[in-house]
């Protein structure tokens, strides 16, 4: 087993006539991990969308670590205590490409550790669901827009088979909940009115039905 912390080290040599004998004192690191590396938000995500990365370790307290990001084999960014780390997601040319963010930590002593994680990327601005299950399991749970940061909702109704309005927006980028007056809407196809910002002064309307699966 190897010892840790400042630790003394002997060496001698002798003949017959006389012995040396020299010591020294090393401060020998443990080393460290990497427990986990966490991307915010979570999930699938659309080109441009903010990133913050943040690296957690163990221990958690490292000497003046210096932190290496990278996208793939490009670094993205280097610095002392550099973390958590801002970045935005990559241009991609398909929706559902995988992302791979990684880092390289090295403490003051010489010690590194490394670590990468995964991301789904979509190149998609925006994305609508046709069906959804308002049933309270938390998946799919809400008709609502899939978008990046720099779309905007500026209007999004949602009516009845008969033309009768059960959603004006009132929760915005959460979506309509499948509720008419506080009460459960009826398992049906609804139609919608989506109108959107895209940030760079064009708005695009969205129409269309959505099903409602209860």
């Amino acid at each position: 087993m190897s010892p840790t912390g400042l630790t003394d080290y002997t060496v001698e040599f002798s003949t017959a006539c006389y012995l040396v004998s020299e010591t020294i004192t090393i401060d020998v690191s443990p080393g460290f991990s990497i427990d986990s590396l966490v991307v915010t938000p979570s999930g699938d995500v659309f080109e441009g969308t903010p990133l913050q990365l943040e690296a957690f370790t163990n221990p958690a307290g490292l000497l003046q670590p210096l932190f290496t990001w990278y996208l793939g084999q490009e670094t993205i960014g280097s610095g002392v205590d550099l973390n958590p780390f801002d970045t935005e997601a990559p241009s991609v040319e398909e929706d559902g490409t995988i992302a791979t963010y990684s880092v390289l930590i090295v403490d003051a002593l010489g010690c590194e550790s490394t670590l990468a994680i995964d991301i789904v990327v979509n190149n998609s601005q925006f994305e609508l669901p046709n069906a959804f299950t308002p049933d309270g399991d938390g998946n799919n749970d809400n008709f609502r827009l899939l978008k990046n940061e720099a779309v905007e909702i500026l209007e999004f109704k949602v009516f009845n088979r008969w033309g009768q309005k059960v959603y004006d927006n009132e929760r915005g980028d959460l979506g309509w909940d499948g509720t008419q007056k506080g009460k459960p809407a009826a398992s049906d196809a609804y139609a919608y009115l989506i109108l959107l910002s895209m940030g760079d002064g064009q708005e695009v309307l969205l129409k269309g039905e959505v099903t409602l699966l209860r």
